[in-house]
């Protein structure tokens, strides 16, 4: 029905624009803690992302999202003041209760979960959901620190990073997928990797499987835990802009390797015009130019992308598991 507003937050506004059904107050049927632990460029963007979502899946209830976060690295005063202004407390969600939680990606800063800065305040957090909600869905990095903090498995670091766009088949059947055909889209980001197998042998049930990208969708056998390790809440242009900030690291020298472009998901016009912009950035970097202008509006992504579609329809399920608990 409708998408309850719990703050000023900017992402109701822009759902507004997108003629999304968004009421002031009120009671909601289903409360949804969202904890954004991603850093201060994708605050922004990850509040929108995941709150689409929510509101598409929504069906016949009112459904209220209660941004809020935890301890992080330190914050810009751009990024403080958005979660000050917008954000709930954790103790104003453990006060009042939430029906569910949903655990964002984080761009990780350290080899081991336990030396992220965000890691004691995720932990206190999850400790805390996993006895008093009906569910938890866990983005990315959220599902190895939950695999790692409440199973004992600790992650693996891949060799290159994860990314593009990818199809999954359908491994195993279950409610979450109903209304999906044979073949799933999504978006991976990732350094590090859960395999099937490893997922299988704490008594997982992987749910979506891709040849290139590996595990995208798992779940628990009492249908509590709902981990990705792709991205159903991306943007069309979140791999775009995430490519643009490898490609400034690289020229910084943040990074040694010139960035592979992602997998699958720009055009072939673009992935031509990239490959003929690689010669001109690794010239500026060597004399220490300033890096030459790329034009965002004209790198395409393949169009269309189902994937959020398809996110919306899992949400959908989810919210409705979540509903009836």
């Amino acid at each position: 029905m409708a998408l309850i507003r719990t703050s000023d937050l900017p992402a109701f506004d822009s759902l507004i624009a997108e003629g999304v059904d968004v009421v002031d107050g009120g009671s909601a049927d289903i409360r949804v803690g969202l904890l954004n632990l991603m850093p201060d460029a994708a605050l922004r963007a990850t509040d929108r992302q995941f709150v689409r979502l929510v509101s598409a899946g929504s069906r016949d209830r009112d459904v209220a999202v209660l941004p809020f976060t935890v301890a992080a690295e330190a914050r810009d005063p751009e990024a403080r003041h958005h979660i000050d202004r917008h954000y709930t407390s954790f103790e104003s969600i453990r006060d009042d209760g939430i029906d569910a939680l949903i655990v964002t990606g984080a761009n990780p800063a350290r080899h081991l979960l336990e030396e992220e800065a965000f890691w004691q305040g995720l932990g206190e957090v999850l400790d805390w959901a996993s006895k008093e909600t009906g569910s938890v869905l866990c983005s990315c990095l959220a599902t190895h620190a939950v695999l790692q903090r409440h199973m004992g498995l600790t992650r693996t670091r891949l060799p290159d990073k994860q990314w593009g766009v990818y199809d999954h088949r359908r491994v195993g059947d279950d409610d979450l997928l109903s209304g999906l055909g044979d073949t799933v889209e999504a978006p991976h980001s990732h350094w590090y990797n859960v395999t099937r197998e490893e997922f299988e042998s704490l008594g997982l049930r992987v749910l979506l499987e891709s040849d290139q990208a590996g595990v995208h969708m798992v779940v628990d056998p009492d249908d509590f835990w709902v981990f990705f390790q792709g991205h159903p809440e991306y943007d069309l242009v979140s791999l775009l802009k995430e490519y643009r900030r490898e490609l400034g690291r690289y020229w910084r020298g943040e990074r040694d390797d010139y960035p592979p472009v992602p997998e699958n998901y720009f055009d072939e016009t673009t992935v031509a015009e990239l490959s003929e912009y690689r010669p001109v950035l690794e010239a500026a970097k060597a004399d220490g130019s300033a890096p030459p202008r790329l034009d965002e509006t004209r790198l395409l992504p393949k169009d269309p992308h189902p994937w959020n579609s398809q996110g919306q329809v899992i949400f959908a399920n989810w919210l409705e598991r979540v509903a009836n608990r």
